[in-house]
């Protein structure tokens, strides 16, 4: 998963998806049929299905990145990466069903068969609705695909085809990301034993039937992907509105999220083995559910977290955290197997008591050290570019647009009033003109010029402390606006200050 990972950034996902759809077809085509011949056969094809999942883990979390902005991110991998809840839900209850249907070529042959016609039937679909990012699908618009290109351009992902170095030693350093990983293995070792080891356990405990059995242990897969789905959008929602109640960052959300979630699984999975008894079993089963709707609660916490440090590099990140999984996976399975000898209550009870304990954890180091920030070194240094880079168009995309729209009032207010003042002065002028003509008192025509040029004179004058009035409403628009400008970009400081100098003289 580390190789795969370290080039899922660089390559389409759309193919490497559709590679690892067909090995898993594969795989489960052929382990049937090479049982029956050599052991070591059948481990050739789970070595092949263990390839296409380094393969897909780390190109879905790489497509994710591609498609939705960040505040997106969470309903995302919520909702992608409950495929496999819904997977395993299905194959459950089949499953029992099958294994006790002898006459049915052979029983349990025909799960690995119908898991992979089913995946001959999603390749397919994907083959013709999938892309790798949204300028190459048919179904987006123009409004949706600049949208989401504007937002992650912001984030500086690079192009798949540029030629760039991992951050080995960045990547080495980074504090966030072995917090993260430490936290998703401690989500992950618990999981094991609740949806892989479940089964047996339910065998040897609550000793119930096959086809109870299989439908009993989809109850808490259900739960799970219900959980990771509602939470995540949630979360979703959370940080696209954030006002009032929900102002809250993105790491410290993703903290709340997943020391509830910790806490919570932690405390069930504590709890199963004390209800073991026969009047205990329904509420056995309902604590399992209620470990897996905490489980879910994860995604929006550490998984959503390690998608942010570094989006750019999300593969690699990926298959650093997924490999580090399916090592403590494996030595969990072997640590389970060598304790549970027997299948007796207390057996299980140290299983399922470590697993708790392991799952506490990541409520104090996560929660004290934890981080969903994007790193400071997590960009290609390239990014799309704009026609235009000065200053002056980047008001709409920096500011609100009320500012902007009230300032756009306000010099239109200050023309309105240049033109009316204007009109206003030649009415006068004229008014002036036939009153100066029509008085008596006047002898000469010098003294009536004279007397119309004071009067003009004090017309302007007015005029002027008018637009003065109103240049100086506009000028504090403008300074505000400037004064934003200066604290977000914080840049090229020297060169505003002339700019507004040069403004300030225009304006006067």
């Amino acid at each position: 998963m580390l190789f795969t990972g370290a080039h899922a950034d660089r390559l389409n996902s759309k193919w490497t998806i559709s590679g690892a759809l067909i090995l898993l077809v594969l795989s489960n085509a052929l382990l049937p049929l090479v049982a029956s011949i050599s052991v070591w056969l059948v481990v050739v094809a789970r070595l092949l299905t263990g390839l296409s999942d380094a393969l897909l883990q780390p190109s879905t979390s790489s497509l994710i990145t591609r498609w939705f902005p960040p505040k997106e991110r969470p309903f995302a991998i919520g909702l992608i990466t409950g495929g496999r809840q819904i997977g395993t839900l299905l194959i459950l209850p089949l499953a029992g069903f099958l294994c006790s249907r002898q006459d049915i070529l052979g029983g349990w042959p025909v799960i690995f068969y119908l898991s992979a016609l089913i995946g001959i039937g999603i390749l397919f679909a994907w083959l013709l609705m999938s892309a790798d990012k949204p300028s190459k699908h048919f179904c987006t618009s123009n409004r949706e695909r600049s949208f989401v290109e504007e937002k992650i351009a912001e984030e500086r992902l690079g192009k798949r085809t540029e030629r760039r170095k991992i951050p080995w030693k960045r990547l080495a350093t980074c504090r966030p990301l072995y917090i993260g990983v430490a936290a998703l293995i401690c989500h992950e070792y618990p999981l094991v034993i609740m949806l892989q080891l479940l089964p047996k356990y339910i065998n040897d405990v609550l000793l119930l039937s096959n086809t109870a059995n299989g439908f009993v242990s989809a109850l808490p897969i259900a739960v799970l992907f219900l959980a990771k789905t509602f939470s995540s959008s949630i979360s979703s929602f959370i940080q696209a509105n954030k006002k009032g109640r929900f102002k809250i960052g993105r790491t410290a959300l993703a903290k709340w999220f997943n020391g509830i979630a910790s806490l919570g699984l932690g405390i069930c999975v504590g709890i199963v083995p004390l209800l073991h008894t026969d009047q205990q079993r329904v509420n056995a089963i309902f604590v399992l559910c209620l470990a897996n709707a905490f489980a879910g609660l994860h995604t929006p916490g550490v998984q959503i977290a390690l998608l942010q440090i570094a989006p750019a590099y999300t593969g690699i990140i990926t298959g650093i955290a997924f490999g580090c999984v399916a090592i403590f996976s494996i030595v969990n399975k072997i640590l389970s197997n060598y304790i549970v000898q027997s299948g007796s209550l207390s057996e299980w009870t140290i299983v399922f008591w470590i697993a708790a304990v392991i799952a506490l954890l990541p409520v104090f180091f996560f929660t004290l050290w934890g981080s969903a920030e994007r790193q400071h070194w997590a960009s290609t240094g390239s990014t799309i570019r704009r026609k235009n880079t000065k200053r002056k168009n980047n008001f709409g995309k920096v500011f609100p647009m009320e500012e902007i729209n009230n300032c756009n009032k306000k010099d239109e207010a200050t023309n309105n009033s240049e033109q009316n003042n204007n009109n206003n002065s030649v009415f006068y002028i004229n008014k002036i003109e036939k009153e100066i003509n029509n008085s008596d008192n006047l002898e000469t025509k010098t003294t009536k010029e004279k007397l119309k040029e004071i009067k003009i004179n004090e017309i302007e004058e007015e005029n002027e402390e008018l637009n003065i009035n109103f240049d100086s409403e506009s000028l504090t628009s403008v300074l505000r606006l400037q004064m934003l400008l200066e604290n977000n970009f914080n840049e090229n400081e020297e060169e505003e200050e002339d700019n507004n100098i040069e403004t300030i003289n225009i304006k006067h």
